[in-house]
């Protein structure tokens, strides 16, 4: 998954991110990964599928504005 901000509050846009991305992953789990990527607001997290195996989601925030 990927954002682009290309107006608006980047900050606020993080914020809402990090506080609301872990209620709907696994044990509320939201890992930072950006040293490994070497970039700023890399998040990974995992997500139940019911009728396929589990789902893992790399999220990469980028700032254009």
């Amino acid at each position: 998954m990927i954002a682009f901000l290309e107006e608006g509050n980047f900050q606020k846009l993080k914020s809402v991110l990090l506080d609301q991305l872990p209620q709907y992953s696994v044990g509320n789990y939201l890992e930072d990964i950006s040293s490994y990527y070497n970039h700023d607001y890399v998040y990974k997290t995992s997500h139940v599928r019911k009728s396929n195996k589990d789902i893992k989601l790399i999220h990469i925030l980028l700032d254009f504005s």
